[in-house]
């Protein structure tokens, strides 16, 4: 298979930071939807997700979290 060069680095760009958002919550998604998890590796995985924003300096997304998290809690 040929190795293909982006062209787009715009897209490129937003792929990447979409995908960086996207990772947390889809790994939180599979640990919250087995069958094993108990509501306080719920919470541990909660705040594993709001850690992961905060490493990426995400604002919005730090913003978003705590607004879910006071709806839910």
């Amino acid at each position: 298979m040929a190795h293909q060069k982006v062209t787009n680095l715009g897209m490129k760009r937003s792929a990447e930071d979409l995908y960086n958002r996207l990772a947390p919550i889809a790994e939180a998604l599979n640990k919250v939807q087995s069958d094993k998890c108990m509501i306080g590796d719920a919470m541990t995985i909660w705040r594993e997700v709001e850690e992961a924003f905060i490493r990426t300096g995400d604002k919005t997304a730090q913003k978003k979290w705590k607004e879910r998290y006071n709806q839910a809690m």
